[in-house]
C-alpha cells in the first residue's frame, strides 16, 4: 500500500481565502499601508541622497569660491597699495542654474591687520589676514522665485599675507652709481667684482655692472647666490660675462622698479625719542638688551672767539708775529639724556643719532638725520661671527632678536669720537684683519632713504666717515707748556683764495678727532649679518687719490679734499686704500620677518609685492 499525503487544512484555507474574489478589507488596507510606508522609506532614502549630494556640491563649490576670494583679497592689496588697518571688499554673488532651480553663492571678504606666523612657524611678524565667507541661497520654479531655502553649508577661510620689506634684500640700491656721478657716468660708475660674495637677493632700479677685477675665489668675477634683478640691464667692461659662474640662482633684466621712499612713515608714526627736532642736537644712544641710555650733545658756537697769533715757526713761537685773527669754531657740549626701553617696536629720533649696543627682541631705530654707528650692533643671543639664521638648521637660529637701522638721510660708520664720559678718543669701529678686534660688527637690516633731489652727494648711502684722511699736527709739550692748535698758528683759518690751505695737511676739524698726526687709512672689516638698502651706492672703500675728490685744493662745496690721502693703516690692517674690506652675510630670517615698521616695498606703477604664508579653513564667525 502506498502512503498518501493530505494537504494541510490551514494552508488550504489560506489559499482559498486569498483566492476569494470578495477579498478582505482589512488585508487590503494592510497592503496599502505597507506599500505607502515602503514608498515613504524609498522617498526618504532618495531625498537623503539628494540632500547629501546638494550639501556636498555646495561644499565643493564654496571651497573653490573661497580660493578665488583669497586670491581676490591678495590682488586687492597689491593693486590698491594697501597698508592701513583694514578694509572690506564689495560682496559678490555667483549664480549656478539648472532647468528648474538655481543657487546663489554670496561671497564676503575683508582684509585686517594681524600678526602672521611665518618661516615654517618659527617667527611672528606684522602682516594681514584675508578673511572670506561663502554662503548660499536657492531658488526654484519656472520663474526662479527665491525661496527661504538657505543652504546649511557655510564655509570660511583665512589667508595670511605679509608685505615684502627692504630688509628682505641682501643688497638694494635705487641708483647703482656713486656720489661722483655728478661729474659724469664714468666718475660715478660702481660695480661688483671678485671679492664681492652676495648670499641673498639683490635688486637695483638701474643697471648693474659686474667686472673681472680684484681677485676673489671666482676668477676675479663676483658671486651671487640669491636672485639678482635689475630694472635696467647687466653690463661689464671686462668682456664676455660668464653668467653661469657669476649667478648661482635666477637673474633678471628689465624687472619692475621698486619705489624707494624718502621718509620712514611707519617709524615716524610710532614712538618718538623724548625731545623735539633741534638741528643743534646730537643723540648718542647705547642699547643694552631692551633698555637704552643716552647722552645729548649740543652743537654751539663759542660765545667768546679765541685770539690766534700767527708766526713763521711754531711752537714755540719764533720770530715776529705775522698777523692775528679771531677763531670762532663750533664745539659740542654733552649732558646725560633720557633712558628708556624699546621692545618689539620702533623708535624715531628727530635729530642726528649715534648708536651702538647689544640688542634684545625686535627693535628698529630710525632718525630724521644722519645715523652714525659708533660701535658694534650685536644681538643678545648670537655670538660674533655666527649667522643668526641658523644656516641649514633655522630652528637652531636666533628666533628673538632682530634689529633695523633706518635713516632719512644716510647711515655712517663713524671714524671716531671723544667719549663725554672719559674725554678719551675712541676708534671703536676700526680694526685689523685678524684678532679680537677686526673692524665693526653689524647685525641689522640697514636702510638709508635720503633723497638729494638731484644732488647725488645728498642721497642716502651706507658709507663710512672720514674718507679723505690727511695728517695734522697734534699737541706738543715743550717743558711745562702744552702747545695746541699748532696748524692754526702757522696759517689763517678759514682759508682764503690768497692763502689756501696746504693740500697735504688736514683741514681743521675735518677729522672728527682732529688733530691726528697719522689718521687711519685701512680700518679692517665690515662684518655685516643682515641687509643694506640705500638710495645710492655708498663707498665703503676708496682709493687714496680719487681724481673727482682730490685735485690739491680744499673746496668743500665742490667736494674737493686736498691732495692724495696720507696716514697709516690701523694696526694689523692691510691694504693700500682707505676704508673697509667687506664680510657680508645675509640674515635669511629677513626673508620671512622684518624689524618693526621697516620700510615696505612698493612697485612703481604696478603691483605691490605681498608674500603668502598660509591658507586655512575655520569655523565661520558669528559676527562676520
Amino acid at each position: 500500500m502506498g502512503t498518501h499525503f493530505r494537504p494541510c487544512k490551514k494552508g488550504m484555507d489560506m489559499r482559498l481565502f486569498l483566492m476569494n474574489q470578495k477579498g478582505n478589507l482589512g488585508l487590503a488596507m494592510a497592503v496599502v499601508v505597507v506599500a505607502f510606508l515602503s514608498s515613504v522609506a524609498m522617498t526618504g532614502v532618495a531625498l537623503k541622497d539628494a540632500v547629501s549630494a546638494r550639501v556636498q556640491y555646495d561644499g565643493l563649490q564654496e571651497t573653490h569660491l573661497l580660493r578665488y576670494q583669497a586670491f581676490r583679497g591678495l590682488l586687492a592689496c597689491r593693486t590698491t597699495d594697501y597698508s592701513g588697518e583694514g578694509f572690506t571688499l564689495p560682496t559678490q554673488q555667483f549664480d549656478v542654474m539648472s532647468t528648474d532651480a538655481r543657487t546663489a553663492y554670496f561671497m564676503k571678504t575683508k582684509i585686517v591687520k594681524a600678526n602672521v606666523t611665518t618661516g615654517g612657524g618659527l617667527y611672528t611678524t606684522n602682516g594681514y589676514t584675508v578673511q572670506s565667507l561663502v554662503s548660499a541661497k536657492r531658488g526654484s520654479g519656472s520663474g526662479m522665485v527665491w525661496s527661504r531655502n538657505v543652504s546649511p553649508v557655510k564655509k570660511y577661510a583665512e589667508k595670511d599675507i605679509r608685505r615684502s620689506t627692504f630688509a628682505g634684500y641682501h643688497y638694494f640700491s635705487d641708483i647703482d652709481q656713486s656720489e661722483n656721478s655728478d661729474l659724469g657716468v664714468e666718475a660715478g660708475r660702481v660695480y661688483f667684482y671678485g671679492p664681492d660674495v652676495i648670499y641673498g637677493k639683490v635688486h637695483s632700479n638701474s643697471d648693474i655692472w659686474v667686472e673681472q677685477l680684484g681677485g676673489g675665489l671666482n676668477n676675479g668675477w663676483p658671486t651671487f647666490y640669491g636672485d639678482v634683478s635689475t630694472s635696467g640691464v647687466f653690463q661689464s667692461s671686462s668682456g664676455t660675462v660668464p653668467y653661469t659662474t657669476i649667478f648661482h640662482a635666477n637673474y633678471f633684466e628689465h624687472s619692475p622698479q621698486l619705489e624707494f621712499p624718502a621718509t620712514a612713515n611707519l617709524i615716524e608714526a610710532g614712538p618718538h625719542f623724548p625731545g623735539g627736532h633741534d638741528p643743534s642736537k646730537i643723540v648718542r644712544v647705547k642699547v643694552s638688551g631692551t633698555n637704552y641710555h643716552s647722552w645729548i650733545g649740543t652743537i654751539q658756537m663759542h660765545a667768546r672767539p679765541e685770539s690766534i697769533d700767527v708766526y713763521a715757526a711754531y711752537p714755540p713761537p719764533q720770530g715776529p708775529e705775522l698777523f692775528g685773527y679771531w677763531l670762532t669754531k663750533m664745539d659740542t657740549v654733552w649732558v646725560e639724556g633720557p633712558a628708556g626701553s624699546v621692545s618689539n617696536n620702533s623708535i624715531y629720533c628727530p635729530n642726528e643719532t649715534w648708536i651702538e649696543g647689544t640688542f634684545t627682541g625686535k627693535q628698529t631705530w630710525g632718525c630724521a638725520d644722519t645715523l652714525s654707528l659708533i660701535g658694534d650692533i650685536v644681538l643678545t643671543e648670537t655670538p660674533r661671527g655666527v649667522n643668526p639664521d641658523g644656516g641649514a638648521l633655522p630652528g637652531n637660529g636666533n628666533l628673538h632678536d632682530f634689529v633695523g637701522l633706518v635713516s632719512e638721510q644716510r647711515v655712517n660708520i663713524k671714524y671716531g669720537f671723544r667719549d663725554p664720559v672719559d674725554s678719551l678718543r675712541h676708534h671703536d669701529t676700526c680694526g685689523g684683519d685678524t684678532g679680537d678686534h677686526t673692524g665693526i660688527w653689524i647685525y641689522a637690516a640697514v636702510c638709508a632713504l635720503g633723497d638729494g633731489d638731484g644732488d647725488p652727494h645728498k642721497d642716502g648711502v651706507f658709507t663710512f666717515e672720514y674718507q679723505h684722511p690727511h695728517p695734522s699736527t697734534p699737541d706738543i709739550r715743550i717743558g711745562n707748556t702744552v702747545y695746541n692748535k699748532i696748524d692754526l698758528h702757522l696759517r689763517p683759518y678759514p682759508q682764503t683764495s690768497l692763502n689756501p690751505w696746504p693740500p697735504a695737511l688736514d683741514y681743521p676739524w675735518f677729522n672728527p678727532l682732529w688733530p691726528e698726526a697719522a689718521p687711519y687709512m685701512e680700518r679692517g672689516y665690515i662684518h655685516l649679518y643682515g641687509s643694506v638698502a640705500q638710495r645710492r651706492r655708498g663707498f665703503v672703500h676708496r682709493s687714496t687719490n680719487d681724481p673727482p675728490n682730490h685735485n690739491n685744493t680744499w673746496n668743500f662745496p665742490n667736494y674737493k679734499y686736498g691732495g692724495a690721502c696720507q696716514g697709516m693703516n690701523y694696526p694689523g690692517a692691510s691694504g693700500a686704500g682707505v676704508g673697509y674690506k667687506k664680510d657680508y652675510h645675509f640674515d635669511n630670517r629677513f626673508s620671512f620677518t622684518q624689524p618693526p615698521n621697516f620700510p615696505e616695498t612698493h612697485t612703481k606703477a604696478g603691483l605691490t609685492p605681498f608674500d603668502s604664508e598660509s591658507w586655512k579653513f575655520k569655523k565661520p564667525p558669528t559676527n562676520f
